[in-house]
């Protein structure tokens, strides 16, 4: 479809350009993206913003009838107008009855010469979708989207076995003789790639003809080449490079079943492997180095705070912070993502004198002491190795990297569960299977009361049902033999 400066035109012409395709057998219909104008993004001009129109608004009451008269689905690429200020380059569907089941907000907006978007449209916050119509599961996206697979792979795991990309891309004359053929053909070939790797079909949507901005310049010239090609990528339908043209292609469901059966991509996916796709650039020995050096700071200080006196208030700042922090980092492959100035700051701090006193040795006899076992300072050998292999053998079922510093968080809680009168009771009376449901609890309980001495053992534990098991299991173990063999003696 080629667009001229009159807008009810383009939109008269779309509406017969749905009529003859319907004539012609066609149950989906897809424009063109930003079918009722010129393409105004050649230039910035806050004016053209009145181009914009609301969805329901007058092209979709105009597709919508004749999608109702003729029963046939069509895809409607509309500059939105969401509310004053807020615009979207989308795509309305309207479906059978001449309802809108659904829309779509493209999601990649791009900013190169004379394709000048980013000042008009803000991207999509719908993500990637796809849409129930009488013959089929269907996705658009739209235009610069075409050139991201993940677009592409999260639309069709969505159920979509065809996608529509509604398009307006053409060559800079000034660069078609040197660089024509290689645009068009990456064009085509990324997105007969998305065809292969998801076994769907793929329908390109664009425009053709010369249109050059009303304030002057070369303007683009839209290379057409609309096509449909099927999930091995042969191409069953293309339309001219310079003239419309109502393209018919058929889609055939059992030929996704055959493709897909042979050629098992989606099945063969890694998707436990694919923790970094959410990120700009990976950087994971940089990011380890921090958090091991972090980790290690927080561990040492909150230690040492414990037994020196205190001594600088910019090293108790950094640990506080530190300690948050440290909570907000996310491991490796958790997928989670954070901007760290707007999740954690430090903004008022404040130092308060608990109390004051001091330690008094008197002359005499030399007594062994033992070490206060509150702070965790007094290990069993037989403790310490028993809570090492637990610190071996969570970092590796779990991918964690806790160290024998953190030994000391489960020493204390393993002290104060010894300790506790109910747990000594329910230990002294019970086996261990029947002690395990009091224990487990009052672990918990325990945990919480120390989430601020290890803030990261504590949110695994919390949010980890495999860690927590585990971890219950090595300490009801240890409390309940420790006890009952004090009871014993």
């Amino acid at each position: 479809m080629a667009a001229s400066t009159d807008a009810k035109e383009n939109l008269q012409r779309a509406v017969s350009f749905v009529e003859q395709a319907a004539g012609l057998g066609a149950e989906v219909v897809c424009l063109p993206e930003l079918f009722r104008s010129q393409y105004f993004c050649q230039r910035e001009d806050a004016a053209l913003f009145d181009l914009a129109e609301n969805v329901p608004g007058v092209s979709t009451e105009a597709l919508g009838k004749i999608a109702r008269e003729k029963k046939v689905t069509v895809i409607a690429p509309i500059f939105e107008r969401r509310a004053a200020g807020l615009y979207h380059n989308s795509a309305a569907i309207i479906d059978a009855e001449g309802n809108i089941t659904g829309i779509y907000r493209k999601m990649h907006i791009p900013d190169d010469p004379a394709y000048y978007e980013k000042f008009y449209f803000t991207p999509g916050d719908l993500g990637f979708r796809a849409f129930d119509t009488p013959v089929g599961k269907i996705g658009t996206l739209i235009c610069w989207d075409q050139w991201y697979p993940e677009g592409a792979r999260l639309t069709a795991l969505r159920g979509a076995s065809v996608l529509f990309y509604p398009t307006a891309i053409g060559w800079h004359p000034h660069e078609k003789e040197v660089h024509g053929t290689a645009q068009r053909d990456a064009w085509q070939t990324i997105q007969h790639s998305h065809a292969i790797a998801n076994g769907v079909y793929v329908a390109a949507v664009n425009r053709v003809g010369h249109e050059e901005p009303s304030d002057g310049g070369p303007g683009i010239q839209f290379w057409g080449s609309s096509f449909l090609c099927d999930p091995f990528g042969v191409v069953v339908a293309e339309g001219p490079i310079d003239r419309e043209e109502v393209l018919i292609g058929e889609v055939d469901p059992a030929r996704i079943e055959e493709v897909r059966r042979n050629w098992p991509f989606l099945r063969d996916r890694r998707i436990d492997a694919y923790g970094g796709m959410d990120r700009r650039q990976l950087d994971e020995e940089a990011q380890d180095e921090f958090r091991g050096l972090l980790n290690t700071f927080r561990n040492l200080y909150g230690f040492l705070s414990q037994v020196i006196p205190f001594q600088d208030s910019d090293l108790e700042k950094l640990y506080t912070f530190a300690r948050f922090l440290a909570s907000k980092l996310p491991r490796r492959s958790s997928g989670l993502k954070y901007i760290f100035d707007d999740e954690v700051a430090l903004k008022f701090y404040r130092l308060q004198k608990i109390s004051e006193g001091s330690i008094r040795l008197d002359e005499g006899d030399n007594v062994p002491v033992k070490g206060p076992t509150a702070v965790g300072t007094s290990k069993s050998k037989d403790t310490q190795i028993e809570l090492s292999r637990l610190i071996d053998t969570i970092n590796e079922r779990f991918g964690t990297d806790f160290t024998q510093a953190d030994e000391l968080f489960f020493h204390q809680l393993r002290e104060e569960a010894i300790s506790d009168e109910n747990l000594r009771q329910a230990a002294t009376a019970n086996t261990l299977d029947n002690f395990r449901y009091v224990f487990v609890k009052a672990l918990e309980n325990l945990f919480i009361d120390r989430m601020e001495s290890n803030e990261e053992i504590f949110a695994k534990y919390m949010n980890d049902a495999e860690f927590k098991k585990v971890v219950s299991e090595y300490l009801l173990k240890q409390v309940y033999e420790q006890i009952r063999k004090e009871g014993a003696a």
